[in-house]
């Protein structure tokens, strides 16, 4: 198992709000930098576009902390590269056991956020008192730290949950989970119900369902 998943969700931790610069956090771009560093095009736009539509629908707003749609995308790619696979048959089921873990990881922020609650009352003080301190520097950098290292620790124990998942149902079943006869298409069109959510329209709504009808009979014929 090596350490590119545990880098790439470190770092993207960090600019998902301590560091904000625009869509960086986005699975989108970190499927491109991804498909850049491994080489491993196909799987990484694939991968992100399905976790990039399926969450479309939770973000950022007010206090409201959305779930991290990279760490989900990111344990997907670590199993794809631990276990030598990239069909979309064989990842579907990875794909599944990984969404919670983009729930999680909203919660490691919440708990680190409440953690940094005493080291931002304290800048309070130092401002309000108008006082000269390196204290305030030291309270960013120590966040900063904790959020590298809650999320190096985070997906490292979700990547051992998830791979040991797999490994076990491989196991009992004598082959890798697999569903026979999904492709990419069929995942997106899945979390293709996540931006039409975000749409926020009624009317996109019946029409997605128009068209799941239509796909649904024809398939069936």
């Amino acid at each position: 198992m090596d350490g590119s998943p545990r880098f790439f969700f470190a770092v993207t931790a960090v600019f998902r709000f301590a560091v904000n610069i625009g869509f960086l956090e986005r699975p989108l771009t970190i499927g491109f930098f991804w498909g850049l560093v491994t080489g491993d095009w196909a799987l990484a736009v694939n991968t992100a576009i399905f976790f990039e539509l399926f969450w479309l629908d939770l973000f950022p707003a007010g206090t409201y902390i959305p779930p991290n749609a990279v760490a989900s995308m990111l344990l997907v790619l670590g199993v794809s590269r631990y276990f030598g696979i990239d069909q979309a048959a064989l990842l579907a089921v990875p794909i599944m056991i990984s969404l919670p873990a983009a729930l999680l990881s909203a919660k490691v922020e919440y708990w680190q956020r409440r953690m940094q609650a005493s080291g931002y009352n304290r800048i309070i003080r130092w401002g309000r008192k108008g006082e000269e301190s390196d204290g305030a520097g030291r309270v960013i950098l120590l966040s900063l730290f904790q959020i590298l290292a809650l999320h190096v620790v985070f997906l490292c124990a979700c990547l051992l949950v998830l791979i040991g998942t797999i490994s076990g149902m491989s196991w009992y079943l004598g082959h890798l989970p697999a569903v026979n006869g999904i492709s990419w298409f069929h995942l997106w069109f899945v979390a293709g119900i996540g931006g039409i959510m975000s749409l926020r329209v009624r009317r996109s709504y019946a029409l997605f369902l128009a068209i799941l009808a239509c796909v649904t009979l024809l398939l069936s014929l």
